[in-house]
């Protein structure tokens, strides 16, 4: 701050100091033509009057041209025809009648006009005086354009231009440390400074203390939020595990500590020092890539729906959301059921057998007459064990959805002798031998 203060000052300086040095330039110049021109017409004036009293003007006019004189002297006949001319010869010189300075004053008496010549890439000065006798004078003198004018003086302007840029320098130098070594040197607090001490920075030192209660303000709702959403982690059934591109925890939970039973702080570390499951990790690989996946994955004696999602920002991929949710009692519900489904599955192909078989036979009349009725007994006997079985599974199905039954006793001597009636023939075949028979004693 200080430094680009003082160039600031600095520059300030050198571009003032280069504005009055060429405002100064035109002024002086302008001042310089204006007194030059009223020094020739007060010398022609002066000559012209000397010029009327003398008979031989061009004796008088050497006279004068022999004290080297820094303005040229002409006399000019009244037809144009030069007379006498203090730098040239006169018999090398045109007639004079179309200038202006002859025509002017030929007319009014007096004239003053000012060319440039290309030539001599100055500006020439030109003051005629009409005489008694009807003759021209004419002073003209060679002066630098301001172009020129200003180069005479380049040597002389660089080193005032130096001394000045020195002494502008220690100046600024000054008034900057002068105006900061106070606040260096501070040993309050800056939000609490005085501002009339400092009125030049107070507009900044209000502009710092509205930006420091902004600041406040953010901090304050930011923390209000972080502590809501540690709330939320800390809370939480689901175990949540946040990790960066670089696989790198950022967010471990409560639930996700106790499920992987991690008592440290492993923030920062690496995912493998808290999950050492090839599958989630590989999981965690693809959602690297872009890929969002889940599985039902085992950790100790319970079972876990595990989710893996990556996080875009700009379409790419800066880190992962990992989830578990403890699904063990409906997973295990799901495993009962299929075993459950498979079970009746089983023991309702074997009575639906039985009757499709008996009635085979019968219906191929391959059975006797005799014995035609024990095979209905035995289609009647599966049809009313298939009707059994059904309205079992239908009293499972209402059990699942109100929770209540009635209990009831039942004789196990009816239900094995029935088993074995009904697998007789299946046991023949087999050739099989039941021993249940001889242990009714123990029911």
């Amino acid at each position: 701050m200080r430094k680009r203060v003082f160039r600031y000052l600095l520059g300030v300086a050198l571009l003032t100091l280069f504005l009055s040095t060429v405002a100064s330039m035109f002024i002086y110049y302008k001042g310089y033509a204006k007194r030059s021109n009223d020094d020739l017409r007060s010398i022609v004036i002066a000559m012209g009057e000397s010029l009327n009293r003398y008979d031989d003007d061009t004796s008088y006019l050497k006279s004068l041209a022999n004290k080297n004189l820094d303005y040229r002297i002409t006399l000019i006949r009244e037809d144009g025809q030069v007379l006498y001319d203090s730098k040239k010869d006169v018999k090398l010189l045109t007639s004079h009648k179309d200038r202006p300075e002859f025509i002017e004053a030929k007319r009014l008496g007096y004239a003053q006009v000012e060319r440039y010549s290309n030539t001599l890439s100055k500006d020439l000065y030109y003051v005629s005086l009409r005489l008694d006798d009807g003759n021209m004078i004419r002073i003209s003198r060679e002066m630098d354009n301001i172009i020129g004018a200003f180069t005479k003086v380049l040597p002389l302007d660089i080193l005032m231009s130096f001394i000045i840029f020195i002494v502008t320098a220690f100046v600024s130098d000054s008034l900057t440390k002068k105006t900061f070594d106070p606040l260096n040197n501070l040993d309050e607090d800056l939000l609490k400074l005085d501002t009339n001490m400092f009125p030049e920075i107070s507009p900044f030192i209000n502009k710092i203390k509205k930006q420091n209660k902004t600041i406040d303000q953010s901090y304050t709702e930011i923390a209000k939020e972080k502590d809501t959403i540690n709330a939320i982690l800390k809370n939480m059934k689901e175990a949540l595990i946040i990790v960066d591109e670089n696989k790198n925890l950022l967010t471990v939970n409560d639930s996700a500590k106790k499920v992987f039973n991690s008592k440290r702080n492993i923030l920062g570390e690496n995912i493998i020092n808290l999950i050492r499951d090839e599958a989630i990790l590989k999981m965690a690989d693809e959602a690297l890539l872009g890929k969002s996946s889940e599985s039902v994955t085992s950790i100790g004696t319970r079972e876990y729906k595990c989710y893996v999602n990556p996080v875009f920002e700009n379409k790419i991929v800066r880190g992962l959301l990992i989830l578990f949710i403890d699904e063990t009692e409906q997973i295990r519900a799901l495993r009962l059921r299929e075993e459950f489904s498979s079970n009746v599955s089983h023991e309702l192909k074997t009575p639906l057998t039985s009757i499709s078989g008996f009635s085979e036979l019968l219906a191929n009349n391959l059975v006797e007459d005799k014995d035609k009725e024990s095979f209905y007994k035995l289609i009647y006997e599966d049809s009313k064990r298939l009707l059994n079985l059904v309205e079992d599974i239908m009293k499972i199905s209402g059990l699942e959805n109100s929770g209540d039954y009635d209990k009831e006793e039942i004789d196990l001597r009816e239900i094995i002798s029935e088993i074995l009636n009904v697998n007789e023939k299946l046991i023949k075949e087999k050739k099989n031998h039941s021993k249940s028979r001889r242990s009714w004693s123990r029911f």
